[in-house]
């Protein structure tokens, strides 16, 4: 009896395991790259691959993205609030950061 119980706490571990496994996985984005969206222009796509920061001059008002560890996020506006740098990483499949005065918004990009 007490074999019995070792042996499912022990199925029951590795299935815990697999689903966290699964869940981190699906937090990551499949292609590797931003959308990066700007009022009255083309978007643009930015590889998460590479670190770096890529400054936005096609929009309103000029911003400043950074790319790390892929995940992107606002780090500069010359807007008034900068409310678009407090929203910090984009890094999952639903998250979003939008600077309204400049019209840009910046998403992962989905397949």
């Amino acid at each position: 009896m007490k074999k019995n119980i070792v042996n499912l706490l022990f199925i029951l571990m590795v299935l815990v395991a697999a689903a966290a496994m699964l869940l981190l996985r699906a937090q990551r984005t499949p292609t590797g790259l931003a959308l990066v969206e700007i009022a009255g222009s083309s978007p643009i796509e930015l590889s998460l691959d590479q670190d770096g920061e890529y400054i936005i001059d096609e929009a309103r008002l000029r911003v400043t993205l950074e790319v790390k560890d892929g995940k992107i996020r606002f780090i500069n506006s010359v807007c008034q609030d900068h409310l678009c740098e407090q929203f910090g990483w984009v890094k999952g499949p639903y998250d979003r950061a939008v600077c309204v005065p400049a019209g840009v918004a910046v998403q992962l990009k989905s397949t």
